[in-house]
């Protein structure tokens, strides 16, 4: 019988993590099927892609509790955003990362983060969901040293849902990725979680 050998490529924009994989062969005439044994294959992050407190469980709040402008690892907040925790007077759905998330409120609200990265092509991934009170849609738009990464992105529900940007390319160095407010209303808010930079290609 002859074997075989093929290269199993995982490209970029796989997901981080661990995969099984397993080599089968369905038998012929002579012949019968098998399968190997699993291979464990680990899929590790692009150094530097990696964001800092990406779910927002630092600072540790107090049951139902909520902070405008937090000094946390990673990000900066201005004075109309923060983070918050289940239960809070915010009535934010449970969050789906952990206990908090972070919550930009009315105009103006940014938080942002600054990311040492490498060349390549990334996009940004992450969970959101408006305020039940407030009479609307917060929509945020997502930018890459100030320029706007694609269109803003609006939450339709008051439940969590996933939602990833369009993709940018950038040069080796530091880079600036904000989350920032449209909608020029008080009290109209956004929820967001569970942000991540994935990294979709190299130079």
């Amino acid at each position: 019988m002859q074997v075989t050998r093929q290269r199993l490529l995982l490209g970029p924009g796989r997901a981080v993590g661990s995969r099984s994989i397993v080599a089968t062969y369905a038998g012929d005439a002579n012949n019968a099927p098998n399968s190997s044994a699993p291979l464990t294959q680990i899929i590790n992050p692009v150094p530097g892609t990696t964001l800092v407190n990406g779910g927002f469980e630092t600072p540790a709040l107090g049951n139902g509790g909520y902070q405008y402008q937090p000094a946390v690892p990673g990000w900066v907040f201005n004075s109309q955003a923060g983070i918050q925790r289940n239960g809070s007077a915010w009535g934010a759905a449970t969050a789906p990362e952990g206990q908090q998330t972070a919550f930009l409120q009315g105009a103006n609200a940014q938080m942002a983060q600054t990311l040492d990265l490498p060349a390549g092509t990334y996009r940004v991934s992450f969970d959101a969901a408006r305020r039940a009170y407030g009479g609307g849609v917060q929509p945020l738009q997502l930018s890459i040293d100030g320029n706007a990464i694609g269109a803003p992105i609006s939450p339709a529900s008051t439940a969590f849902a996933r939602h990833t940007s369009a993709s940018f390319t950038v040069s080796a160095g530091s880079h600036t990725l904000r989350f920032a407010t449209t909608y020029d209303s008080g009290d109209t808010t956004t929820f967001v979680d569970a942000v991540t930079l994935d990294a979709l290609a190299g130079p």
